[in-house]
């Protein structure tokens, strides 16, 4: 099984950006989110020390770390990343029903992911409503 590095931005509206890398370099991660990182941005992490070093590449951007071994799930009560990592855990349980897709494909599958889970109307519980109508 061969894992696809995946850069996943999600902003405080919830406006997912994502970009399939080739590699999970820092080069290719500052390359996927340059489009979405304006002035004053903050962005949130976890302790991977890449970010660090990319942080350093764009003028303004305050970063926040936050580090699991530190128990760190909240920094200044405001910036957090649970969001984001229940995309993920949606995203891997949706995924699990296909059994693995092919690499070049991955990209294809995130983006159906998202338009189904932005859409009530796609949603399981939509269509186990829709099945059975006693339950409206």
């Amino acid at each position: 099984m061969t894992l696809v590095p995946i850069a996943l931005a999600l902003d405080r509206s919830g406006h997912i950006t994502h970009h399939v890398l080739e590699h999970d370099t820092k080069e290719e991660i500052i390359a996927a989110l340059a489009s979405v990182i304006r002035e004053n941005s903050v962005l949130c992490t976890d302790g991977n020390l890449s970010y660090v070093e990319m942080v350093k590449t764009f003028d303004h951007l305050e970063h926040k770390r936050l580090i699991a071994k530190d128990n760190s799930r909240v920094v200044e009560g405001v910036y957090h990343i649970q969001t984001l990592n229940n995309f993920t855990q949606r995203w891997k349980g949706w995924l699990k029903r296909f059994h693995g897709v092919g690499t070049a494909h991955v990209d294809n599958y995130l983006a159906w992911f998202r338009f189904m889970d932005e859409r009530e109307e796609f949603q399981d519980v939509a269509w186990v409503r829709g099945a059975i109508p006693s339950l409206e």
